[in-house]
């Protein structure tokens, strides 16, 4: 799976004396002890929120628009990307609306993790807080349209936190729908750092909603969701769409419930799990906006 690259070399902002700066990205530090503290602005920057199980770092900028857009990260390689990381940076640097991009504070808990699915660990659910950050950037912002954006693992997290605030869309690119479905390296890898002391069927069993989207789009849903799948992708097309699909009744190769809240789109970007280019990308998240009644402004 190719990865966007996080920086823009034709970008770097100056900042305040006395404020911590990022040299990699180029981006200022605010530190808020916690989400009452959260307090982000026009200015593009790093921010660390405090909560109960750590710090949720990401990058957000609010904009003269009706639309906030929140992006995930899929599996990254460890030996060549430091953390935190932040997915689509570059994307959502050059568009229009307000947005937030979250880096997940799961890859913290071992340096050998590549693919943490924002989880958190075993007594340390990051999820209430995540939907905490994005509400009060809503706030601050007087967005009127919510979009959760994210391929892969990324994409995994987008239809967790959608599920949970009502009126947004999922916007999922080829996303897993159930940890437990996806490559036994990445699943054990998980569980070993974030539920120690776990077998494979305990955890499930104690973890099922926060390891599976399934359970949630099992019932009645608060959210949309345009589910992109690249037709190319077998294996998540048979282990992670299908029961998806299956529960309301959708085929794999795209449909429409009546209600119009699940969408399967399906596209063609060759074999295998690949990462959508930055046009279908922005075409597909453009298109949910429009689909909730606020498209984009030329």
């Amino acid at each position: 799976m190719s990865i966007e690259d996080t920086t823009d070399p034709t970008e770097s902002p100056s900042c305040e004396k006395g404020v911590l700066m990022d040299e990699f990205y180029k981006l200022p530090i605010y530190e808020s002890p916690s989400v009452s503290e959260f307090n982000p602005t026009s200015e593009i920057a790093i921010h660390r929120v405090g909560w109960s199980g750590g710090i949720i770092t990401l990058v957000a900028t609010v904009r003269d628009s009706r639309q906030l857009t929140i992006t995930y990260q899929g599996a990254i390689e460890r030996d060549k990307h430091s953390i935190p990381f932040f997915h689509r940076l570059v994307s959502r640097k050059r568009s229009d609306e307000s947005f937030i991009v979250f880096a997940d504070p799961t890859l913290e808990l071992h340096p050998e993790l590549g693919l943490g699915w924002y989880i958190g660990a075993e007594k340390a659910d990051p999820g209430p807080t995540f939907i905490e950050i994005v509400r009060k950037m809503q706030d601050i912002s007087n967005a009127e349209a919510v979009a959760f954006c994210g391929a892969s693992g990324g994409g995994f997290a987008a239809l967790q936190h959608s599920s949970e605030y009502p009126g947004s869309i999922a916007v999922a690119f080829n996303p897993q729908t159930d940890v437990y479905q996806y490559y036994r390296g990445h699943r054990e890898r998980l569980l070993a750092a974030a539920f120690p002391g776990h077998t494979v069927e305990s955890a499930r069993d104690a973890y099922e909603r926060r390891l599976s989207v399934l359970p949630r789009y099992r019932e009645p849903m608060v959210n949309r969701v345009r589910y992109v799948m690249n037709q190319g992708d077998t294996h998540h097309i048979d282990k992670h769409l299908g029961p998806f699909a299956s529960i309301f009744g959708l085929e794999t190769t795209g449909g429409r419930t009546e209600d119009g809240l699940v969408e399967i789109i399906p596209i063609d970007l060759g074999e295998g799990h690949v990462s959508p280019p930055q046009d279908v990308f922005e075409s597909e998240v453009a298109a949910a906006y429009e689909s909730l009644g606020f498209p984009k402004l030329s």
